[in-house]
């Protein structure tokens, strides 16, 4: 009688253990989706951090050509007015 308390006891601790088990794989099959799913989301940020980056290196560029533009034209007039 003892041994199949036993056993019963044993068998309950193995059914626990295994409920906990399938549990565990649950949680990890949703964290694997939820790393998954972050991964996608970095990818598509640091590609659009680096067509931000482009941008902003043409709107610089452009900037410096419209600086360079106004200088000239400034130095341009300047030029004209002593040439009158």
């Amino acid at each position: 009688m003892d041994v199949e308390r036993q056993l019963a006891a044993q068998i309950e601790k193995n059914v626990s253990l295994v409920d906990e088990l399938e549990t565990f794989r649950v949680n990890k099959d949703e964290l694997t989706r939820a790393l998954q799913q972050e991964q996608d989301r970095t990818l598509e940020l640091e590609a659009d951090v680096a067509h931000l980056r482009a941008d902003l290196e043409d709107v610089s560029e452009l900037s410096g050509l419209e600086t360079t533009n106004r200088l000239l034209r400034e130095d341009l007039d300047r030029h004209s007015c002593f040439a009158q």
